[in-house]
């Protein structure tokens, strides 16, 4: 069967689908706004550089509501989902709504299971579902597609096994957020403290017997204003914001674990539950605020200063010869955490004549990969010992200057220390097979008769 449309027909579809392309970015046209709700059931646009509360609700109704809360974003439908009556009172009302005119009708989904009440609320990084935790402990799951309510877990605890469920339900305030590794950030806060979680797998869909935590900020930690937090969400640099209920103020935490003021809002209560477009892929990311190489000899000193914050594990050291293919010189932990700008040095073993490029790969306590920018370095003094290619494939190349009275050994280890091969080296230059050898990092060490030793990092294609 042919489908022939008419031409208002046409115009009409050409405009839906104009309309349903950008339904789902409308909400998230500013980098400058997030959304905060209200606890009579009113969402309205903030802006996070001058506190400015949207005139209007981006909601239709809010008929009914009581304590409303648990406020979240999906990227995917384009509809905000939220409790417009928290299950505490007198009947639940878990909804949903588009923000766009012609799409603006409410939805009731599925009744929450328990009468707990609701304090925190998000959206999963994929779309698929809705988080939120009680104040009695619980993490639930929402499954859009299925409408129905799962209980995932009653127990929070850290790495060593303290379980943190009983800190997070003692403190009065609170909400979740969803980065964009789809990890769950927890802010509980009372008037006087308040504190910061991080879950560090992978969040579930079906029951579990408990979630591991990370530890932010301690509980013991004191509000900036005497005011407890209600809302946190992201912006898109992956700074953290919380709202306050109270005084209607906005924090931005800073990379240090510092509060820094942003604004009041304009209107009072909005600071009741927070929400975003953003999920980034780095939260409280790594800043580094310089990073320097110098030569001395066959060696280069690399220093980097990054600011003070919470979440780098190690750094590792990276040389290349192209500026394409990198070798691994070596790891640096992180420092304690001092509240000021962190300094780390590596020196290097013998660096090649020519172009020496370095740069550093910094791992975070979730396993993330950030880098340094790349700095090159020129070595133009005539080289006692040479070595070629780097990379290579069949053969290496060792090529010197040194009188040879006694057999001298070329050393290959592997980069978990082990001597995988031996060579003799000869007077001027020495042709080494690794042909045998797998592809990967190996370093190449050769101690000649009068003390010198010469190391060199390679590449096996």
């Amino acid at each position: 069967m042919k489908l022939i449309l008419s031409r208002t027909q046409i115009a009409l579809l050409v405009l839906f689908t104009s309309l349903t392309a950008n339904v789902f970015g409308q909400a998230c046209l500013s980098s400058t706004t997030i959304y905060g709700l209200n606890s009579s059931g009113n969402v309205r646009t903030i802006d996070i550089t001058t506190g400015a509360v949207g005139g209007s609700n981006l909601n239709s109704s809010s008929v009914g509501a009581s304590a409303s809360n648990g406020l979240g974003y999906n990227n995917f439908n384009g509809r905000f989902y939220y409790f417009r009556r928290n299950p505490n009172g007198s009947g639940s009302a878990f909804v949903s709504f588009s923000p766009i005119a012609l799409l603006n009708s409410e939805t009731t989904h599925a009744t929450f299971p328990t009468s707990d009440r609701i304090l925190t609320g998000c959206i999963s990084f994929n779309g698929l579902g809705y988080y939120c935790i009680t104040t009695t402990g619980v993490l639930y799951y929402y499954n859009i597609s299925a409408n129905t309510w799962t209980a995932i877990t009653s127990s929070f605890r850290l790495s060593n096994g303290t379980d943190i469920t009983s800190t997070l339900t003692s403190l009065s305030g609170g909400d979740i957020a969803i980065d964009g590794y789809g990890k769950l950030w927890i802010v509980a806060s009372s008037s006087s403290n308040y504190c910061l979680y991080k879950v560090t797998s992978s969040l579930p869909t079906s029951a579990v017997a408990s979630l591991t935590v990370q530890q932010i900020i301690a509980p013991t930690t004191t509000t900036p204003s005497g005011s407890a937090f209600a809302g946190i969400s992201f912006n898109q640099t992956g700074q953290i914001l919380l709202g306050t209920l109270t005084d209607n103020r906005i924090y931005r935490l800073e990379n240090n674990l510092t509060m820094t003021l942003v604004a009041t809002m304009s209107s009072p209560g909005y600071g009741n539950d927070f929400t975003s477009c953003a999920f980034p892929l780095s939260v409280l990311p790594i800043i580094w605020k310089s990073f320097t190489v110098t030569t001395n000899n066959n060696t280069a000193s690399l220093n980097w200063v990054i600011d003070a914050q919470s979440n780098e594990k190690e750094f590792y050291v990276q040389s290349s010869t192209d500026g394409t293919n990198w070798v691994e010189m070596g790891k640096v932990v992180a420092k304690a955490k001092t509240g000021n700008d962190l300094t780390y040095n590596f020196t290097t073993g013998s660096i090649v004549n020519g172009n020496n490029y370095f740069r550093v790969r910094q791992v975070d306590m979730d396993n993330n990969v950030s880098y340094s920018e790349i700095k090159v370095v020129n070595v133009t003094k005539a080289a006692k010992i040479n070595f070629w290619p780097n990379p290579a494939q069949e053969f290496i190349n060792l090529q010197h200057t040194k009188q040879i009275t006694t057999a001298t050994k070329a050393q290959i280890f592997d980069q978990a220390g082990r001597l995988v091969k031996e060579a003799t080296i000869l007077a001027g230059t020495t042709q080494v097979n690794i042909s045998n050898l797998v592809s990967g990092s190996y370093y190449i060490r050769v101690q000649f008769a009068d003390g010198e030793v010469f190391k060199q990092l390679f590449v096996k294609q």
